[in-house]
């Protein structure tokens, strides 16, 4: 998440003492705002590459660029009678930012 469980019980606090929430919309409240928030910054994010993975989840190729990816299946069809990759699936993959370590 990209609040941390600390941060979500500040931001409930904070609606408690400043807005009269009781505990539970509070708590509740804050959770639905970190989720949308987490929502919302997985949206912005690029991907840097693109894995392939067969019917059985096993990685079968990566690429730079999604375009490749669904090449490189196209490619295992038509050149290698690969017919099982048409079952195969394009993923994308993005770097997430970390979370500042607790500070003791």
């Amino acid at each position: 998440m990209i609040l941390t469980d600390q941060e979500i019980d500040e931001f409930a606090e904070t609606l408690i003492r400043e807005h009269a929430y009781n505990r539970s919309a509070a708590v509740m409240i804050a959770r639905k705002s970190a989720r949308w928030a987490e929502s919302a910054a997985l949206e912005r994010l690029v991907p840097v590459a693109w894995l392939i993975f067969d019917e059985k989840g096993y990685l079968q190729h990566a690429a730079s660029w999604e375009q490749a990816a669904h090449e490189h299946i196209n490619d295992a069809i038509a050149s290698f009678d690969i017919q099982e990759a048409a079952k195969w699936i394009v993923r994308p993959v993005c770097i997430i930012p970390q979370a500042e370590p607790p500070t003791s």
